[in-house]
């Protein structure tokens, strides 16, 4: 197994809480575990940066769909950015709305 690291950075504005979060390596039913620790403890809106990331299983996809439903439960938007062009493609054959801009709420 390839290392894992989960890393977070405060992008906001004075006007708007933001926060970067930057993830490598592999994330899969081992890792997800840090992910879901991660994600729900984050004010504001969520930018998962995923473009060190080597591979993502099914439990990655359901960590990163539990923290857009935690940031949508507190008024936030949550997005990812960086997949691969695979990845990109089965998260879009599962229709997870993370990746989708238009099922982004403001608040």
């Amino acid at each position: 197994m390839r290392d894992f690291s989960i890393s977070t950075f405060d992008d906001g504005t004075p006007s708007r809480e933001r926060c970067r979060v930057v993830v490598a390596g592999e994330i899969d039913l081992a890792t997800t575990v840090q992910i879901d620790r991660s994600l729900p403890l984050l004010a504001g809106d969520v930018i998962v940066d995923c473009a060190a990331v080597d591979f993502i299983d099914s439990a990655g996809f359901h960590a990163f769909e539990r923290g857009y439903t935690a940031a949508l439960a507190r008024g936030s938007t949550f997005s990812i950015s960086g997949l691969s062009d695979l990845a990109t493609l089965v998260a879009r054959f599962f229709e997870l709305p993370c990746l989708d801009p238009t099922a982004q709420r403001s608040r």
